[in-house]
């Protein structure tokens, strides 16, 4: 077909291959105007026999022919050009890509969104290509980096749902260096790079980064009277600060964008800023009131039919419930998560939702079927390139392999995890690597390393300041203290643990710590018959937890009643 075509016939079916085919299905009449004495018909017909386009059947007018034109007839024809002809259809069709863009930006968070995320998909490999050419266009060029930009915005939502993040960030690196290079580009495109570079920071850990970005977004929407921009600008430093646990500057910065979304009407940013109001709360431990705040943020969502925020948010409600014990709702939450986020292409937040379904099942003592759960999170992690969550999975499986008395295999996931983790906002899970693996040297008899990794654990934990697993590792090392023989240190240790646990309260780290405090009771049994009375004590005092119902405090009975049961037998062999 293609060598039976004149110069201007070749040019003109380019065009129409490069610059029509791409997004879906078209009519004839739509495409072809009997330009260039075509018999449109026959082409056709021999390309359809080619099985470079395929008819499909729509239902339409008997005169109208609908045609999906295959990926295969482009590559077939941009091969035959010359580099001119090339070049010019190059910046045509990045042209009509970025007109495309711009359209999908308004589409991709409304109602249409997944329809228009699967249309992305289709052209995923050219839109790239089209994005990073407006960057490294040498000189550059303000509007090919303003459409650059316009466009990467709208490929961020698919990068940060599946990855991978590598070319998320490369992007962005790029986007923002040509704007510090470039006088004349479009100021407020340049704060929203500003703002997308800076959320994945955050997702790294990296807040003072995140925050010198941010600030320096909100300076150039203040300038330009940006108002909707420098609302996102608060929203996003709100997280930031939660994330740091600086409550008092996060609800600052949320009153002022919930106060401009309600007066203007976003729905949609209004709903997103009200979960981030709501997971302020549950990182405070108000979880009655992060429900309340979800719920509405959820009905707002849902108004304006806003999928993947109602995937990412429905999680967090999840988690919520879970909180307040109301566990079958939160796996009724945590299920319509997953399913959101599976209609969306969100591979990454069903992944972490997936980890945390399973951390429920683990914390109920249901251990094969969480095994399975964190099992395909981190499949999901590892292939959208989620380090942090493909970690935090790894970390979840060597603990169900542990309160199985697999410990090799734990020790291996443990490690595995520490090498993903390292860094950013890992390292909050390589505190708690870092801790489990102080337990798995204690169990077995490894003094010197738990006493390692149970004091590197600890300051760790303080820096980022979670003070429930610090105190969770504390009573641990007092117990491995206590087994020792150095009473003194093991009490110093202990309250240390408990002053903690009394200004942050958690009944089940509490739970935990009150077991691992009778291990001393056993190791102050100095003769024989004080040590068959303290083993009828402790005996008495673990009989109240007959089926623990989180995974902590299994370890800790399961460590108690494994001494227990050797204090009774050199009793009873004395």
């Amino acid at each position: 077909c293609w060598e039976n075509l004149d110069q201007s016939q070749r040019e003109f079916a380019s065009d129409v291959s490069i610059l029509r085919s791409s997004f879906g299905i078209h009519s004839v009449e739509s495409v072809v105007e009997n330009k260039a004495g075509l018999d449109v018909g026959a082409m056709l017909q021999q390309l359809v026999d080619l099985g470079l386009i395929e008819e499909v059947a729509t239902g339409a007018a008997s005169n109208i022919r609908r045609f999906k034109l295959n990926h295969t007839l482009r590559v077939f024809v941009h091969s035959r050009l010359d580099d001119a002809q090339r070049e010019l259809l190059w910046v045509r069709y990045a042209e009509f890509l970025f007109s495309k863009c711009e359209k999908w930006a308004d589409e991709v968070h409304g109602r249409d969104g997944t329809e228009v995320m699967a249309r992305i998909a289709l052209d995923w490999d050219h839109l790239l290509a089209v994005v990073q050419h407006g960057f490294k266009k040498d000189p550059l060029e303000s509007v090919w980096v303003d459409r650059g930009i316009r466009s990467l915005l709208v490929l961020n939502s698919i990068l940060e749902a599946r990855g991978p993040f590598s070319i998320q960030e490369t992007l962005l690196d790029q986007a923002l260096k040509a704007c510090d290079a470039l006088l004349g580009t479009d100021p407020l495109l340049h704060a929203r790079a500003l703002i997308a570079r800076a959320e994945v920071r955050l997702g790294r850990g990296q807040y003072d980064q995140a925050i010198a970005e941010l600030e320096r977004a909100f300076n150039i929407t203040r300038r330009w009277s940006d108002d909707e921009g420098g609302a996102r600008c608060n929203v996003a430093l709100a997280r930031t600060y939660i994330d740091k646990k600086d409550f008092s500057s996060a609800e600052r910065h949320l009153a002022s964008a919930l106060g401009f979304y309600a007066a203007t009407g976003l729905r949609r940013l209004e709903g997103i800023a009200l979960a981030t109001q709501a997971i302020s709360c549950q990182r405070q431990g108000k979880c009655g009131a992060a429900v309340k705040h979800f719920n509405d943020s959820l009905a707002i969502l849902e108004e304006v039919n806003a999928l993947h925020q109602l995937g990412k948010y429905k999680g967090c409600l999840g988690t919520a419930l879970s909180q307040l014990g109301r566990k079958e709702d939160a796996r009724a939450a945590l299920r319509e998560s997953i399913r959101l986020n599976r209609l969306t292409g969100d591979r990454r937040r069903e992944g972490a939702m997936l980890g945390r379904l399973g951390e429920l099942d683990y914390h109920l003592g249901h251990l094969a079927e969480a095994a399975i759960l964190f099992e395909d999170a981190l499949l999901l992690a590892e292939e959208v390139g989620d380090l942090v969550s493909a970690a935090a999975a790894l970390t979840s499986l060597a603990l169900v392999r542990m309160e199985l008395g697999q410990f090799d295999e734990a020790k291996q996931l443990m490690v595995r995890s520490l090498a993903l983790g390292q860094g950013g906002a890992g390292r909050q899970k390589d505190g708690l690597i870092l801790g489990y693996l102080g337990v798995l040297h204690h169990r077995a008899g490894r003094v010197r390393g738990a006493r390692n990794y149970y004091g590197e654990a600890i300051a760790v934990l303080e820096q980022r300041q979670d003070h429930q697993h610090r105190a969770l590792f504390l009573g641990w090392f007092s117990s491995l203290e206590a087994e020792q023989g150095d009473y003194r240190k093991a009490e110093q240790l202990a309250r240390m643990a408990e002053a903690t646990i009394e200004s942050h309260q958690n009944p089940r780290i509490r739970d935990t710590l009150e077991v691992l405090r009778w291990v001393p009771d056993l190791a102050f049994a100095l003769t024989d018959e004080d040590m068959v009375d303290v083993c009828t004590s402790v005996e008495e005092r673990l009989s109240k937890f007959p089926q623990a119902k989180n995974g902590d405090l299994r370890l800790a009975l399961s460590w108690a009643r494994h001494l227990l049961d050797s204090g009774r037998h050199q009793a009873e062999t004395t």
